[in-house]
């Protein structure tokens, strides 16, 4: 077995496995070095460190911790990058609410940005109806569709009389997001350049 006396760790980071440029020995005094790729930066440096434990180089407990303390703190070593690159990657987050009127007026779609607003709005506009125009208001599917009636002694069909539908765009964005994770090519790669010698004069 090698023992190690001076190493350096390299964080490149996420990267696409098609356009990441590699990492080498050239210019330096370093006698190997192990590449290792995953979706956090520990599962990247265990990777590395592998690689070079196949080729006889010893790593004691004391200096894995020495390796992982280069790379950050333990969350940070643990953070799955990876799958926050590809979050972003994903198309935004978008809320509708839709009314349709029975009396044929046609109401503009609302959009919001996330779905408690788009619930707080929905709330709002039924609770309005309840109290202001005593409508009955009755759940087709619930958290996504209502109904709203006129009073039984209502004479005429009013503007508001009708139904409010709540959509999202979860259902691309999973779809979306289960693609990317199977076809995905971006990793965390992580490079360990590993010598014999204390120094570089050694």
């Amino acid at each position: 077995m090698k023992s190690v006396e001076r190493w350096e760790v390299e964080d490149h980071g996420v990267e696409h496995s098609q356009y990441f440029q590699g990492a080498g020995l050239a210019f330096t005094t370093f006698e190997s070095i192990g590449t290792g790729i995953g979706d956090s930066p520990g599962e990247a440096l265990d990777d590395a460190i592998e690689q070079l434990a196949m080729e006889d180089w010893k790593f004691p407990d004391s200096l894995l911790a020495e390796l992982r303390a280069d790379l950050g703190t333990e969350e940070e070593i643990n953070r799955d990058f990876v799958a926050e690159s590809i979050e972003a990657e994903l198309p935004e987050e978008k809320w509708t609410v839709q009314r349709h009127s029975y009396s044929g007026l046609a109401y503009e779609m609302q959009s919001f940005e996330d779905k408690d607003s788009a619930r707080d709005y929905v709330a709002s506009l039924l609770r309005n109806r309840r109290r202001d125009f005593d409508m009955r208001v009755s759940v087709i599917a619930r958290g996504s569709h209502w109904e709203c009636l006129d009073p039984d002694d209502a004479v005429l069909v009013s503007d508001f009389a009708g139904t409010v539908g709540l959509n999202g765009n979860q259902s691309e964005r999973d779809s979306a997001r289960e693609d990317m994770f199977e076809n995905s090519e971006l990793h965390y790669f992580v490079s360990v350049r590993v010598s014999s010698a204390k120094d570089e004069d050694a």
